[in-house]
């Protein structure tokens, strides 16, 4: 997977990405910078406080979680296996707009979970998502789902909703609000120099 990104840097996204996910009454917002290898993912709660910070390295694999209100930060690895669970994919052929991206609608059925993912994806140069996922091994469905999908590579989740497969219900969303564009200065992917390592 290092040597298929490498193939594709020259055609990597670079710029800013943000989306919102809400669970129940709940609402959590999060903001990626994306240049070349380093990605960094802010946190953000209602108040547009930045709670959490982590700073990805997909060369060096390298991954650092910073915390703004104490200025500490630790350093993180993959401690755990990916995630096993057996998928239904059905690519359904149906497209709609989001934010002027067409956008394919898949839909991932795990039945030993009694889930159901619903994912809205646009073709693009996100060539960073798949191999950050991996590294950062988080077990939400809508992450560990999204890896089951075949010929995914390059595209971007625009919207995806997790729903009880039995009954229906609706669990959480992913909603993107804006991708923009842009350089990213070298500095986003930093830790200060005010932030002190973390020791027990």
């Amino acid at each position: 997977l290092t040597i298929i990104f490498s193939n594709n840097l020259f055609s990597q996204f670079t710029g800013e990405i943000s989306f919102k996910k809400t669970t129940g009454a709940n609402e959590i917002n999060y903001k990626y910078y994306i240049n070349n290898n380093d990605i960094r993912i802010e946190e953000i709660d209602s108040e547009e406080k930045i709670e959490g910070i982590k700073l990805i390295n997909l060369s060096t694999k390298k991954i650092n979680i910073l915390s703004p209100e104490r200025k500490l930060y630790i350093e993180a690895s993959e401690l755990r296996g990916p995630a096993e669970v057996k998928v239904k994919v059905e690519k359904t052929g149906k497209t709609k707009i989001i934010l002027e991206k067409e956008c394919q609608k898949i839909i991932v059925t795990c039945n030993d979970q009694d889930r159901q993912v619903t994912y809205w994806v646009t073709k693009g140069d996100y060539n960073f998502f798949l191999p950050m996922l991996e590294l950062i091994n988080r077990r939400e469905k809508h992450a560990v789902y999204y890896q089951k999908i075949s010929n995914i590579k390059g595209c971007w989740p625009m919207k995806s909703s997790e729903y009880v497969l039995s009954t229906g219900k609706l669990i959480s969303e992913m909603t993107t609000s804006s991708i923009i564009n842009n350089e990213v200065k070298s500095e986003v992917f930093m830790i200060p120099s005010d932030y002190e390592l973390f020791k027990d």
